[in-house]
């Protein structure tokens, strides 16, 4: 059975997003209650990415550090499944967006995460599933 994310319409009530069970951060806090009435589970590994790829979750908003080998096989998955993986704001080792970077103006411009970099820091990034 092919895997297919699960159509929905962004910022739609009830929608399930899923985090990070331990690298939880302000503008994830953020980026959730932007939504109305959301459900969030929070999840270990790449789990939350292959959720959002099965159909199972809408949304995965990573606003914390991450490296390419973390996200890069199941992010292939996400795509196969529908979805896309959008890059939201250059951060450094510690989880701190760079100076002058703001998040949701990152997110807005729509560029997909990218890989082979020449650090294999990952930038914030947020999941979606297939948006209407």
């Amino acid at each position: 059975m092919r895997l297919r994310c699960a159509r929905f319409v962004d910022r739609s009530p009830g929608l399930l997003l899923v985090g990070s069970a331990s690298h939880n951060s302000p503008e994830t806090d953020a980026f959730v209650a932007d939504y109305a009435a959301p459900r969030f589970t929070a999840l270990g590994s790449s789990l939350k990415l292959l959720l959002v790829a099965e159909g199972a979750a809408h949304v995965y908003p990573r606003l914390a550090p991450t490296c390419e080998w973390d996200t890069a096989a199941a992010h292939a998955v996400v795509v196969e499944a529908g979805g896309v993986v959008l890059a939201a704001g250059e951060c450094d080792g510690k989880g701190a967006l760079l100076a002058g970077v703001d998040w949701r103006a990152a997110l807005a411009l729509q560029q997909p995460l990218r890989y082979n970099k020449p650090h294999p820091l990952n930038p914030f990034f947020v999941v979606y599933g297939a948006r209407e």
